[in-house]
């Protein structure tokens, strides 16, 4: 019984501890009570606190590294931007490798090609006022555009080919390059006169003798090169023993008159003028021994027996020194093989 009681009297104390309680004033939160806890926890302790921190360092840090790339992606764009396309001839712009760029004055007649290399001789355009002529790799002292851009011209010292047979740097006839550049070879009439047995020479008969004559008389004179007779006999002619047949220069006088161009001019029927010069380069007028038709073939029947004989009996075929007509060399007439008449004399090489 007396337990009971005791435990009555601690419930009711108890009762009465808990209904003070609910009467006493309500105290406010003092956050200084709890300083000094949060300030010792560390971060260990807080595992929370520790993760929110670390999501707001994540976040600030994500947040620059979207600023940074976005301005390194600005930054790259603005380079290309400089930069612009791909280097391109014409668009006024001068990139590496080119030596000049005036975009749409880019011509083949101005300072700047379409390729973008500047004007210049031997680039295969011909710039007015400057060039004559221009065919690039094709420039040379043996074609028709020398290597300054000038074009080839008798007596620039060079030999043109398909152009010029000769260049002796003047164009002055009768130096055996003529005024236009083609070889020349000189004719003359013998300033000696034989009869048909042509005189003596020893060791020599007929046209051998005739050819003998010539050659004498050149060298007398100081003339280069070899020299034959336009003479025929019915075995042998001009045509066929002077091998002059694919000569295509001037024959001309000692004093540079040209008289036929080639063989083809010398054999067309007429002359430009009289073969009437001597080695002495002095003018003469006379008959001349030839039995040869204007062609160059022999033209018979006379030919003072293969011009080794002076009887009177025979006779041979002549010409005229005085005309350029076909009678020059082949006047129809014969001649007493007794009688006095010069010779033609033809260079035949150089």
């Amino acid at each position: 019984m007396r337990a009971y009681l005791i435990n009555n009297r601690a419930l009711t104390a108890l009762l009465f501890l808990d209904a003070a309680c609910l009467r006493s004033p309500t105290k406010e939160f003092d956050p200084d009570l709890y300083a000094d806890t949060e300030d010792s926890s560390s971060d260990e302790e807080k595992p929370g606190t520790t993760g929110a921190m670390g999501s707001g360092t994540s976040s600030t840090s994500d947040s620059s590294s979207t600023s940074d790339s976005s301005t390194t992606s600005d930054s790259s764009t603005t380079s290309d931007s400089s930069t612009g396309k791909e280097p391109l001839c014409g668009d006024g712009v001068l990139d590496d490798g080119e030596e000049c760029d005036l975009g749409r004055d880019n011509s083949s007649d101005g300072s700047c090609l379409p390729g973008c290399m500047e004007a210049r001789c031997g680039d295969g355009y011909i710039h007015p006022d400057v060039e004559e002529c221009d065919d690039g790799p094709g420039n040379s002292e043996n074609s028709g555009c020398l290597p300054d851009c000038t074009l080839a011209s008798c007596g620039d010292g060079f030999v043109h080919t398909g152009v010029e047979d000769c260049d002796d740097e003047n164009t002055e006839p009768g130096d055996g390059c003529s005024y236009d550049c083609s070889h020349e070879l000189f004719v003359f009439l013998t300033s000696s006169v034989f009869n048909g047995q042509l005189s003596q020479i020893e060791g020599f008969t007929g046209l051998d003798l005739a050819d003998a004559h010539c050659q004498k008389l050149a060298e007398t004179a100081l003339l280069q090169g070899t020299y034959r007779a336009w003479l025929s006999t019915n075995s042998e002619s001009p045509s066929t023993r002077l091998n002059l047949n694919n000569f295509t220069g001037d024959f001309v006088l000692l004093n540079g008159t040209k008289i036929a161009d080639g063989w083809s001019g010398l054999t067309s029927g007429a002359l430009m003028a009289p073969i009437s010069r001597t080695e002495k380069n002095v003018s003469e007028g006379s008959i001349v021994w030839t039995s040869t038709a204007s062609n160059g073939a022999y033209s018979g029947p006379d030919d003072c027996v293969n011009w080794q004989s002076n009887n009177q009996a025979y006779s041979g075929g002549i010409g005229n020194s005085t005309l350029a007509t076909g009678s020059w060399t082949d006047s129809k007439e014969a001649y007493s093989c007794s009688s006095s008449a010069r010779l033609y004399c033809f260079q035949v090489s150089l």
